[in-house]
């Protein structure tokens, strides 16, 4: 196997998790549920690359979620569609969800806001623990793999959008053409 295919396989199982994870966290938020996230995938003796950032950046699973959610409108977008969940009484999309639609892409894309969901599920009080993970000092951001775009407009900085850098979707996938986020 290819170093790029042991990635691709290695990012499967991660987005697999993730996708797993969200549908959990959405159906434990959205009724009231406390049901345990799956544990993520083991990647001890995992040689890929994306096994080595994970191990050498010492991520915990509160930043892998945070990972997965910025590199799946570029692998796999449809495992964000629950996030376009719609809040009833209102009849739009879940505020507390973050998250944009842009010019081209249909699909949901992530905000910070998205990302401190994911890891607080709107409990006030994580909102300050999931914070930590897109602080600038935070390993993702810190290294730049991660970035979180200006909001514009006076807007609250965590609904700026939550980008991974092209050149580490580039190196993990082989992929080399991105959505632009501009």
């Amino acid at each position: 196997m290819t170093a790029v295919n042991d990635n691709i396989a290695t990012i499967n199982r991660e987005l697999i998790w993730f996708s797993g994870v969200l549908d959990n966290r959405i159906e434990n938020y959205l009724q009231n549920k406390t049901q345990e996230d799956p544990a993520p995938p083991d990647l001890t003796g995992n040689t890929s690359a994306y096994a080595a950032l994970v191990s050498s950046l010492s991520l915990d699973t509160g930043a892998r979620r945070v990972l997965m959610l910025a590199m799946a409108p570029h692998i796999g977008p449809s495992v964000l569609d629950p996030l376009f969940t719609k809040n009833k009484l209102y009849d739009r999309v879940m505020t507390e969800f973050g998250g944009y639609v842009s010019k081209y892409h249909g699909g949901f894309l992530p905000t910070g806001e998205t990302a401190v969901f994911v890891n607080s599920l709107g409990n006030f009080e994580k909102r300050k623990e999931a914070y930590r993970y897109l602080d600038p000092d935070s390993p993702l951001l810190a290294e730049g793999i991660l970035s979180l775009e200006d909001a514009g407009d006076n807007a609250p900085r965590m609904s700026a959008p939550l980008t991974v850098a092209p050149k580490y979707l580039e190196q993990l996938t082989g992929q080399n053409t991105f959505v632009s986020t501009s």
